[in-house]
């Protein structure tokens, strides 16, 4: 299974990946590679995909912003060992919504001619060709490419239209630009985890949602409360399998030491808590066991 994890340009794996891409490209490049490595530093890149499997970190991709309206796709890279799998379509498709809930129109990117593979990509996904921009204009090697976002608001708007109660599709404001649908007609507040399936916990500011904030501080206290938030840095999509709604993080460049899941069983409407402080584990549960996935959160290294 791939997870799509966030992060940052900090993070030592994507360190690493770009090490490997940055290889690979001066081979391809040739006597150019001097020319484009000047605009590919990762110096303070706030928007960092990582693309794992069993643990192991095998895609990445970025993206910075170009202008008030355009983000810049950067640094996309798949290890050779795992290509044609769709990784770097999977990692693109999570870089526009990204994109999306920050509130911008486009994206754009430049690849070269000697990369055919990425130009495939591209092409696939949506991806127009325009004009060289910026740096890459006039530029015979380059090929510069542009997609227009549907933005999500607008997505949202029209997946609801038509509906006849406007307190039951009631928008609540996600993110400066994200827009997600809440029903607040079910009788349990937190009956509404089970739609956050596949978004990503800032996405929806899961830690800010009131219902459950509250029941998470009541059960683990103020203390461990700011220190889940503080250090909830790098984290997968949300999972809802079998009523069982899972999330987790872990603190940047610590991961395996300072981390957190959070549990919550839709059925028995109870809740479960794990924190890892520099290795040493605590759990928490309404349940009168701790849950199997939080057993095996605390066991794994």
């Amino acid at each position: 299974m791939i997870n799509i994890v966030r992060t940052n340009s900090e993070n030592s794996d994507f360190i690493s990946l770009v090490r490997s891409l940055d290889a690979d490209l001066a081979i391809r490049d040739g006597e150019e590679h001097g020319f484009y490595s000047q605009f590919n530093k990762i110096n303070s890149i706030k928007h960092v995909l990582l693309a794992y499997e069993n643990g192991e970190a095998i895609g990445c991709g970025a993206i910075k912003e170009y202008s008030l309206a355009k983000m810049e796709v950067k640094r996309m890279f798949t290890h050779p060992d795992h290509r044609s799998k769709g990784i770097a379509s999977k990692i693109l498709r999570e870089l526009e919504t990204w994109a999306k809930e920050l509130g911008y129109e486009k994206c754009i990117l430049e690849t070269g001619k000697k990369q055919p593979e990425a130009i495939h990509v591209y092409s696939k996904s949506g991806y127009k060709i325009v004009e060289n921009y910026g740096q890459y204009a006039g530029v015979p090697n380059s090929v510069c490419f542009e997609k227009k976002l549907l933005l999500i608001f607008w997505t949202v708007l029209l997946s609801c239209w038509g509906c006849a109660n406007e307190q039951e599709n009631k928008l609540p404001q996600a993110k400066e630009s994200t827009v997600v649908r809440i029903d607040t007609t079910t009788k349990d507040p937190l009956d509404t985890l089970a739609s956050f399936k596949g978004k990503y916990p800032t996405e929806i500011k899961l830690l800010s949602y009131g219902p459950l904030s509250g029941r998470i501080k009541k059960l683990v206290g103020d203390y461990y409360f700011e220190f889940l938030r503080s250090h909830w840095q790098v984290e997968p999509p949300i999972e809802v399998e079998n009523n069982i709604f899972t999330s987790s993080a872990c603190e940047a460049h610590n991961c395996g030491a300072t981390n957190a899941i959070i549990v919550y069983d839709l059925a028995a409407k109870k809740l479960s808590v794990g924190i890892k402080e520099n290795g040493r584990a605590r759990t928490w549960s309404e349940l009168s066991e701790i849950p199997k996935a939080v057993r095996d959160w605390e066991i794994k290294p």
